[in-house]
């Protein structure tokens, strides 16, 4: 009986383990000056899946490594685009400090349709009261958190991107 009731705990683990939705990222690259910024730029990307059971994405805490590359650069923009499963219309994004709360001030919005392939872009609202957008200095370690509006779409995948510039090269 003991056997048994160790087997089942087993099993219901892994079952637990595996049913998670991720968060991964290649780390921190540096690109050429993109668009019309007149510094080069270190961007983050994020490869997100929900979970296959229940849609939800994990907290994701950027990497050491990653934060001490972007500590004093400043998040100029951001942009999400939905992957082959997208996540539900209106869905949430968020990327928080332990003192400032989510520095991209409720900007982190997904495409308006889980349409395959859609976009949108966001930069940090750094005034509430008056939407006003501005660029937002890292000081403090940064967690993303994505949230799907509404029923969840299971197993969603989102890519998303944030840019930094180097206020110092400027």
């Amino acid at each position: 009986m003991k056997k048994y009731l160790i087997a089942l705990l087993i099993v219901l683990w892994a079952s637990s383990a595996f049913a998670v939705g991720t968060c991964t990222t290649p780390g921190v690259v540096d690109t050429a000056n993109p668009d019309a910024y007149e510094t080069p730029v270190r961007s983050v990307v994020y490869t997100c899946t929900g979970d296959a059971a229940n849609g939800t994405f994990p907290s994701t805490a950027f990497s050491v490594a990653d934060m001490a590359k972007l500590k004093g650069y400043a998040l100029i923009a951001g942009s999400w685009l939905n992957g082959s499963t997208g996540a539900t219309a209106n869905s949430t994004l968020t990327l928080s400090t332990t003192n400032k709360g989510d520095i991209l001030g409720g900007a982190g919005k997904g495409p308006t349709a889980a349409t395959a392939a859609l976009q949108s872009k966001f930069k940090p609202i750094t005034d509430t009261t008056y939407l006003v957008s501005g660029w937002v200095v890292i000081t403090e370690n940064l967690t993303l958190q994505v949230t799907q509006a509404g029923s969840a779409v299971n197993s969603a995948v989102a890519t998303i991107v944030f840019d930094f510039v180097d206020l110092a090269s400027r």
